[in-house]
């Protein structure tokens, strides 16, 4: 199963039933296939690079000036209008290899305008090369930098990118519930910057920005731990608490996010 989603990408399961993203734009780009122990990319005419798990990360900025082994998914395209496009940067040992993948699937004027773009150490291979600005990728992007976070942050979830039952679901999922991240919602008033900060010192703050399943949490626990965490603030002695504001900001922040599509993955 292969099925295009919107600006640029095809989201399936490959022959061996394993989850597989690949361009649907003839512009072309690399395919990924998600194994167990490496997200691996691929191109026609060049050998595979397998992106171990435990190699990604943030890949540093090029005036770091130090090496790591490093890859993520990141945007591909930049401009006045913002970023645009899915890509992967890879840099340490796997450069040289991610150079070839990168010059079989771009033009030497794309890999130009890459280079006068990009402040990150590396390469960037495209996944999908979506530049225009109604056509960004956002959801595409930040679906996938989930995903990848996710399943390295949590080795115990990669044996199930074998299990082709849950792949199927999880390729499904994905086709018809791509998100970008949700809007950010930075506090200008003192209160509601208190009560962001009190929310963080309680632990309500979703690590992927968004949950991977619906929050189970009952609404009075949340409210009542961002209420301790508050009254907990020497700095807000004798200010009232707008108890409104405060369950508004729980709600929004914590207990309704959408989640991200991964329940085929996570699911027991």
């Amino acid at each position: 199963m292969r099925v295009r989603f919107g600006s640029g990408l095809t989201i399936g399961c490959d022959g061996d039933g394993r989850l597989a993203v690949a361009p649907a734009s003839r512009r072309g780009g690399v395919r990924l296939a998600f194994a167990p122990d490496a997200l691996v990319a691929a191109a026609p005419g060049c050998d595979p690079l397998a992106l171990a798990w435990d190699d990604h990360g943030e890949v540093p900025w090029m005036m770091d000036r130090r090496t790591v082994d490093r890859w993520m998914v990141t945007f591909w395209a930049s401009g006045r209008g913002g970023v645009a496009g899915t890509g992967i940067q890879v840099c340490g040992a796997q450069a040289p290899a991610a150079e070839a993948l990168r010059r079989a699937t771009t033009r030497w004027w794309e890999r130009a305008n890459a280079s006068l773009e990009r402040m990150l150490d590396g390469v960037a291979l495209p996944v999908a090369k979506s530049t225009a600005i109604f056509a960004a990728g956002g959801a595409e992007r930040c679906t996938l930098a989930a995903l990848t976070t996710l399943l390295a942050q949590r080795p115990a979830l990669r044996s199930r990118l074998d299990d082709r039952a849950r792949m199927e679901a999880l390729a499904r999922d994905l086709v018809t519930g791509l998100l970008p991240d949700p809007p950010p919602h930075e506090p200008v008033r003192r209160d509601a910057t208190d009560v962001a900060a009190a929310m963080q010192r309680a632990g309500l703050v979703h690590p992927l920005r968004r949950p991977v399943a619906r929050v189970d949490m009952p609404e009075a626990e949340a409210v009542e731990r961002t209420r301790a965490a508050l009254a907990a603030n020497p700095y807000r002695e004798g200010r009232p608490v707008d108890e409104a504001a405060l369950v508004d900001a729980v709600r929004r922040r914590w207990l309704l996010v959408q989640p991200w599509p991964f329940g085929a993955l996570v699911r027991d």
